[in-house]
């Protein structure tokens, strides 16, 4: 079984919409007490956004993540929200890779 990484998300822009995620945890508690907003990756190279405080989907929405280990901007493949916990991501170029060394 693999284990949860639970990576914080940092400000890159005076905004807050350009957001970076950083090197992983897996002590979820250090992570979600420390920061506003982290990226839970319970399947490999699939995201889920959470955060401290609940958000509306309008705000969440704006963000560009970007991946935690190639640097590109991570792709919402689902919208569902739920207080605390937001839209799923994938990297295409992290998964496009995957697959070339599948091949």
């Amino acid at each position: 079984m693999q284990e949860i990484r639970y990576y914080p998300v940092v400000d890159m822009d005076t905004e807050g919409l350009e957001k970076q995620a950083m090197l992983p945890a897996t002590d979820r508690d250090a992570v979600c007490s420390r920061h506003g907003f982290w990226l839970e990756e319970i399947v490999p190279h699939f995201f889920r956004l959470c955060s401290a405080e609940r958000q509306a989907k309008e705000t969440v929405s704006r963000f560009k993540i970007h991946c935690p280990r190639c640097g590109g901007v991570l792709r919402p493949i689902s919208s569902v929200t739920n207080g605390n916990r937001h839209f799923l991501y994938a990297c295409d170029t992290c998964t496009n890779n995957l697959k070339e060394n599948y091949k």
